[in-house]
């Protein structure tokens, strides 16, 4: 009794709001937390899709050699035919060999081509997916930036709010003393 007649309204609430002020400290690190985990899973994905990337360059790489190897293998072909001129029947059968190779050649090239297209349509869709990570990255350090500076504001509001408590008590005090 003697404490809610000294005591403000405020006073007598602090414990109550202390403890608010601590479940909303223990929501923010939870908060926090969480979005450690996302960032952290984000770069576990950005990882994954570096190496999906370079896994597509080995394969580019490997389809440009085929091709270097087709073209050789038709240089040759060539040089083949060139060289059997002299014989019109076997010419004809080199060429009608270079042509069915060149038709499978061909095929295989607009596989090539194919693949190619889709690697790179995976490619733009993992820069698309890179480029969403990151912002999705910078929104997340945005939000922490924002929760770090409303928890400072809480804690100088705090400290204010006990100074300016302190004062009142103080100041109560001293009007005590003086009516004594």
């Amino acid at each position: 009794e003697l404490r809610r007649v000294l005591l403000t309204e405020q006073l007598l609430q602090l414990p109550d709001l202390v403890r608010d002020l601590a479940e909303a400290q223990r929501r923010t690190e939870q908060q926090l937390a969480e979005l450690a985990a996302i960032t952290r899973q984000n770069a576990e994905q950005l990882a994954q899709h570096t190496q999906q990337l370079a896994h597509h360059s080995q394969r580019i790489a490997e389809l440009v050699e085929m091709t270097r190897q087709h073209s050789q293998q038709i240089a040759e072909l060539v040089e083949v035919t060139r060289q059997h001129s002299q014989a019109i029947a076997e010419l004809t059968e080199i060429t009608r060999q270079n042509t069915e190779q060149l038709a499978q050649h061909t095929q295989q090239l607009a596989h090539h081509s194919q693949m190619l297209a889709e690697l790179v349509e995976v490619t733009r869709q993992h820069s698309q997916a890179i480029a969403e990570l990151r912002e999705a990255q910078q929104q997340t350090q945005r939000t922490v930036e924002r929760l770090e500076q409303t928890t400072m504001q809480l804690v100088d509001w705090q400290r204010g709010e006990a100074g300016r408590r302190r004062g009142e008590q103080y100041e109560q005090r001293v009007i005590r003393r003086a009516a004594s």
